[in-house]
């Protein structure tokens, strides 16, 4: 688990919850913690499932980043 996998980490965490990836899941989240505004300028931000960008966006700290460069992350994402 590395800064390049967490959304990967993420997606297969919250796809495969019913097999016990909770644990996983409560990792790879303390591990964005950490990333702040990196998280949302990464380039594997795009390869987030829905299920995951809300997870994120849920547990956004207020100006962990700026709302534009989240949004335009998040286009190149549709």
């Amino acid at each position: 688990m590395c800064e390049d996998t967490v959304f990967w980490d993420l997606n297969y965490a919250i796809k495969y919850k019913s097999l016990g990836t909770e644990e996983i899941r409560s990792k790879v989240l303390i591990l964005m913690e950490t990333l702040d505004e990196r998280l949302f300028e990464h380039p594997n931000f795009v390869w987030l499932d829905h299920a995951a960008i809300n997870e994120i966006l849920d547990r956004r700290q207020p100006n962990s980043c700026e709302p534009m460069t989240i949004y335009n992350n998040l286009q190149q994402f549709a």
